[in-house]
């Protein structure tokens, strides 16, 4: 959790200022819950392409590698044109 919140952005929300996430960490958190039984791609579709520039999808593949929901969801990225396919198949 620490290394999280050290490679969040300090960013005004509103009226506060909070460390924000990145696209990477993001991704890689929302894939890491798909199972069996949330296995929705749609929402993270949705992410995915508004994200895109800002995803390190080689570190996304690695991250996530044992986790056979996400390889599938890099792999329909990859497909849809939304991450170059050298960039998600270079740590698999």
């Amino acid at each position: 959790m620490a290394d999280l919140i050290a490679r969040a952005e300090t960013m005004r929300v509103g009226l506060a200022v909070a460390p924000v996430s990145t696209g990477t960490d993001l991704m890689i958190d929302k894939l890491l819950v798909l199972d069996a039984h949330r296995c929705d791609f749609t929402p993270l579709l949705h992410i995915a392409r508004d994200l895109r520039e800002q995803v390190d999808w080689a570190r996304v593949a690695d991250e996530t590698a044992d986790s056979p929901y996400a390889r599938s969801f890099l792999r329909l990225v990859e497909a849809l044109s939304v991450a170059e396919p050298e960039a998600v198949r270079s740590n698999r």
